[in-house]
């Protein structure tokens, strides 16, 4: 995302720009969760839908710095891990900011 707002202020395009994220065709797909600090995987629950549209963001500033970005990301990812089960995308500590991989 980063590269990619990065393109859109070369090319001039003007804030606010909205961000969407549909998955198609996932109906009966499962996740994995990376159980720690162990290591291990889960498989969760199966999508129960064959297509996921998650409700839009909208970004008003493409001058954010990344980690404003991955914050600004968390609703998309947390509605795709809600289809499987979860509150919440494991990738986000209780703060909302993006955990780096272990």
């Amino acid at each position: 995302m980063h590269r990619y707002f990065r393109l859109l202020r070369e090319l001039g395009v003007e804030p606010p720009i909205f961000l969407l994220l549909s998955l198609v065709g996932v109906s009966g797909y499962k996740m994995l969760q990376k159980d720690m600090p162990y290591g291990y995987y889960s498989v969760l629950r199966p999508v129960d839908r064959d297509d996921l549209v998650v409700p839009e963001i909208m970004v008003e500033s493409l001058e954010q710095d990344f980690h404003a970005l991955q914050r600004r990301m968390r609703p998309l990812l947390d509605a795709v891990w809600n289809a499987v089960s979860l509150p919440r995308s494991p990738r986000y500590d209780e703060s909302g900011n993006w955990k780096s991989r272990s």
